[in-house]
């Protein structure tokens, strides 16, 4: 009977463990996990993380973004972070809409390329 357990046990382990590195994974799950992969990444600093989940129309716009995310970690400072997300989907794109702690929306427009979600600048 203990082993019996001992084997559910693990195997509920390396389930959740399973999960957690699909989750985390660059350009992994859903879209909305993808936005809050890229705020939590802009929040540590993680610049190489961020630029990854983001795809760019122009070099123009890479330029302008990387600029950008100079002034995002306090800027989600600012707000205190996600408190909702809600994604709509329509085949290889998405909106996905993020509630702030500080009440604020925002509105990131995704499209999936090779099978990961990236955010579209």
């Amino acid at each position: 009977m203990k082993k019996k357990l001992f084997l559910i046990s693990l195997l509920s382990a390396m389930l959740v463990i399973g999960l957690i590195a699909i989750a985390c994974s660059k350009g992994e799950g859903s879209p909305s996990d993808v936005v809050k992969q890229f705020y939590a990444a802009v929040e540590k600093g993680d610049v190489k993380t961020a630029l990854e989940l983001v795809t760019y129309s122009s070099p123009e716009k890479e330029k302008e973004f990387k600029d950008l995310l100079s002034l995002m970690p306090g800027i989600i400072a600012m707000i205190g972070g996600i408190v909702n997300t809600e994604e709509s989907i329509n085949a290889n794109t998405a909106v996905v809409r993020v509630t702030s702690k500080d009440g604020g929306t925002d509105r990131w427009d995704l499209v999936k390329i090779g099978g990961k979600w990236k955010i579209k600048h």
